[in-house]
Parts: C-alpha cells; sequence; structure tokens
C-alpha cells in the first residue's frame, strides 16, 4: 500500500506534468502566432511592391491611369510626360 508521502510525489508530478505542458502549448502557441503574422506582413509588402511597380510602369507610358478607391477615381500621369507634349 502507498503511504501519503509517495501519493503526495505521485500529485505533484502529475500537477507538474500538466503545468509544464501548459506552458509548452502556450510558448508553441505564441511561436505559430508569431510565424502567421510574419508570412502576413510578408505578404503585405509584396502586395504593396507590386502595385507600386505596376503603378510606375503605367503612368510612365505618358497616358492618364485611373485609380480608384470607394466610389472615388483620380487619373493619375508622371509629371515627366507634361515636359514632353
Amino acid at each position: 500500500m502507498l503511504n501519503k508521502k509517495t501519493i503526495a510525489i505521485i500529485v505533484m508530478a502529475v500537477i507538474l506534468l500538466i503545468a509544464v505542458g501548459y506552458i509548452v502549448d502556450l510558448k508553441l502557441g505564441n511561436a505559430k502566432e508569431i510565424r502567421e503574422t510574419e508570412i502576413f506582413n510578408n505578404g503585405a509588402i509584396e502586395g504593396y511592391t507590386f502595385a507600386i511597380q505596376n503603378m510606375m510602369q503605367e503612368v510612365s507610358k505618358c497616358e492618364p491611369v485611373p485609380l480608384t478607391y470607394a466610389n472615388q477615381t483620380i487619373n493619375l500621369i508622371a509629371l515627366e510626360c507634361y515636359g514632353e507634349q
């Protein structure tokens, strides 16, 4: 039969294992969230970069490029194009 001291040690060991498991789960969850945030941010930066590069290529053709946001539209044209007319 197990004495009280042995039972107390077993209970404390189980509690310690549960606590360690919980802490590891929290750390892994945080690491996953950080990775996902980095992936999202990198994707956003790539998207912005592509959009700006594409817009610069289009306006360099010296033709108005419509830019629309919500219900507003403006036409962009490179300032360098005014000297060529």
